[in-house]
């Protein structure tokens, strides 16, 4: 249990301090302030023995974590939200659905 705990703990710290690398300009102060003190945070209970704190903290650098997905979700709708208001109907997959043909087809045995 404890091996597992300080692996997530070790993957989660990677990931984010990758993401917070590539996305730190997009990010308002405040929330890179959390996310860097919930890494430390992360990083200084690896150093100890306590499963319990290993856990804890990766918990909360999880949370401080989505922070970053939030805002780049938030940018991407902003973004996106003028092809919407331009009359093309967003498709699934994130594009525009304005040269869809529909087609039936039936399969033969």
């Amino acid at each position: 249990e404890s091996i597992e705990a300080r692996n997530r703990a070790d993957s989660l710290i990677y990931d984010t301090e990758k993401s917070l690398k590539e996305h730190r300009e997009k990010l308002p102060l405040a929330d890179v302030g959390t996310i860097e003190k919930a890494i430390e945070e992360a990083k200084a209970a690896l150093e100890s023995t306590d499963t319990d704190r290993i856990k804890s903290t990766t918990e909360a650098l999880m949370a401080a974590s989505l922070k970053i997905g939030e805002t780049i979700y938030k940018q991407s709708q902003a973004a996106g939200g003028g092809e919407a208001a331009a009359g093309a109907e967003p498709s699934g997959d994130g594009k525009t659905a304005e040269n869809v043909v529909d087609a039936e087809f039936e399969e033969s045995e």
